[in-house]
């Protein structure tokens, strides 16, 4: 055991000692413990082998253990040692292939390693991981791709791994089938030279570059969106949803160019201002606003949308520039009340909004929810509390959180 732990560390001198005071050289532990990292242990090593450890009749290939590490002094040392570099000479492939450890395999071809009946699996280890040197090695020696590749290019493509997209696309004839939806991952993640070299290499954009706008409208990537409007992009498909999808993530510059570039911002009853208002995104609301939307569109949905979610700065805006706080019986103030959005709550009020509007609607929402600021609030507001049908109970209820 304490020999093994030297030999994991380097540790020569204690190694040394332990071997000259009898530990057993033998015990296969040892000699594997030595790769366990990529260090150069040829002083070990070679005590080893002097010592009169046999590293050459073993199950497993000294050589593959030493080249799965990376540890080309040891690759060399031992191969000078007589080493057999083909005994298991798949697995030492597959593993320096999968670490990209180029030398290794140069060596070990180098010194008679037959790479011919190992080359296609080394690769496909090497795809796996992208190893973009040792890839080239091999193909470069004759090796095919001999599986489905098509999952490796999809996440380069996400990565922006261009290197790699290059390298596999030009090897792989059977992935242009499938080339157009690839650039969807590039064009998702905003990788623009991604998206062109497929272009180039024939990804088609004529049914699907409109899905494309949407995403990188959805993404945030204004160059992205650019492109592909300068290359044949509409910008009002599908009712202008580019623009509708650009508001609702609040990616003001890409709203401002769709916009410049003609998008109608009325489109499916203003969608882009009822999308920002709901998600909060107030410099889009304002754009859209002074640039025509208009903030009555689809029953104030703007407004209510913007009280219900708790955008008091997107309610002062779209009430001052017009917007009806009365529109379906002070819909807002109740969505506002149930949700608990005290300040709000307060806000409309103060404008006027009527808190016995739909049977006292408001104070109704806002006790069933529980939200108890908003309730104390209206009843002080001369909200009946009556109106809440619920007795005794309730105040006390009204009444503990008022005391508590």
């Amino acid at each position: 055991f304490a020999l093994g732990i030297a030999c994991r560390n380097g540790n020569f001198k204690v190694a040394k000692y332990l071997m000259e005071n009898g530990a057993n050289i033998k015990a296969e532990n040892h000699w594997k413990q030595i790769f366990e990292e990529k260090n150069k242990y040829l002083d070990v090593v070679n005590h080893l082998i002097e010592r009169g450890l046999d590293f050459f009749d073993r199950q497993v290939s000294i050589v593959g253990a030493a080249s799965s590490k990376g540890d080309l002094g040891v690759v060399r040392y031992l191969i000078e040692k007589g080493a057999d570099t083909n005994s298991y000479i798949e697995y030492a492939f597959e593993r320096a292939s999968e670490n990209g450890y180029l030398e290794v395999i140069k060596c070990l071809v180098e010194n008679g390693a037959d790479i011919e009946d190992n080359k296609d699996s080394a690769l496909y280890h090497a795809i796996r991981n992208r190893n973009i040197d040792v890839i080239k090695y091999l193909f470069e020696r004759g090796a095919e791709i001999d599986h489905n590749i098509y999952d490796d290019l999809m996440y380069a493509c996400r990565d922006g791994d261009l290197d790699f997209v290059k390298l596999m696309i030009r090897h792989a004839e059977e992935v242009n089938l499938e080339i157009d939806y690839l650039a969807n991952f590039a064009v998702e993640q905003g990788h623009l030279d991604v998206v062109m070299f497929l272009v180039k290499r024939g990804a088609g954009f004529d049914s699907d570059i409109h899905e494309a706008l949407k995403l990188a409208c959805q993404s945030g990537h204004l160059d992205f969106v650019k492109y592909l409007v300068e290359n044949g992009a509409n910008v009002h498909a599908d009712d202008d949803i580019a623009l509708g999808m650009a508001s609702e993530k609040g990616h003001l510059e890409i709203v401002k160019y769709l916009i410049e570039n003609g998008a109608n911002v009325h489109a499916d009853d203003d969608y882009a201002l009822r999308m920002a208002s709901s998600n909060g995104h107030f410099e889009v609301v304002k754009y859209l606003t002074e640039n025509g939307a208009n903030v009555h569109a689809d029953g104030e949905y703007a407004l209510g949308m913007a009280s219900e979610e708790g955008h008091l700065e997107i309610v002062k805006y779209l009430i001052k520039s017009g917007a009806d706080i009365h529109t379906d019986d002070d819909i807002a103030l109740g969505m506002a009340s149930e949700k608990g959005h005290l300040e709000i709550v307060k806000y409309l009020v103060e404008k006027g909004a009527d808190i016995h509007a739909k049977n006292d609607f408001a104070l109704r929402r806002a006790f069933k929810k529980k939200k108890m600021e908003v309730v104390e609030f209206l009843v002080k507001q001369e909200a009946p509390y009556s109106s809440l049908g619920v007795g005794s109970r309730g105040r006390v209820e009204l009444q503990y959180h008022q005391l508590y």
